[in-house]
């Protein structure tokens, strides 16, 4: 059986690092994807999870869909929120959550 390599939390500097990076991707992906969901407000979600440090109680109570029909929520805004906080806390894979962007960069579509 295989070990998995532990993953470590992010220093401060990194994550300050990674909240500046998604910031200028941000503009410059694609506005939504195949479903209609908005990838630049995903990574606005991703941002402030970063930003303030959130731990999984306020990640829920501000991003999970309710029967309410909030339009500041969707399935896709949570979904990249957690693994914005699943990296911050080394429970990811160790992949940045602007890693995951960067095949959406339109700067480099030609």
């Amino acid at each position: 059986m295989a070990k998995r390599k532990k993953i470590v939390p992010p220093t401060d500097a990194e994550i300050k690092a990674e909240i500046k990076a998604l910031r200028e991707l941000q503009p410059h992906v694609r506005r939504t994807n195949a479903f209609g969901d908005d990838n630049q407000e995903a990574i606005g979600a991703q941002i402030y999870v970063l930003e303030q440090r959130m731990d999984n109680d306020e990640l829920y109570d501000r991003y999970e869909p309710r029967d309410d029909n909030r339009e500041d929520t969707s399935e896709h805004k949570l979904e990249h929120a957690l693994d914005a906080h699943r990296w911050m806390t080394g429970e990811g894979d160790g992949e940045k959550p602007s890693d995951g962007w960067r095949t959406l960069d339109q700067r480099h579509r030609r």
